[in-house]
């Protein structure tokens, strides 16, 4: 089965947003958190894995939005 570009991009921002976090994965002692909202938390990993993925699909569907859990 031939995958359609905009799954092709979406598995490629996947991959690429989780690699950003699996450098993070297990690094307790700098994790840094900041509260985004009570008992809601966003780390330095969430934010560059989301910015990541953001340019990735941005880069390849330039009119189309983004909407991001961190953004």
């Amino acid at each position: 089965m031939t995958k359609s570009p905009f799954l092709k991009t979406a598995i490629q921002a996947a991959q690429i947003g989780g690699e950003i976090v699996d450098r993070y994965f297990g690094r307790l002692a700098t994790f840094e958190a900041k509260d985004k909202q009570r008992r809601d938390f966003v780390t330095k990993a969430d934010l560059e894995s989301e910015g990541a993925i953001y340019q990735m699909i941005h880069d390849q569907y330039p009119d189309n939005a983004f909407w991001g859990e961190e953004s």
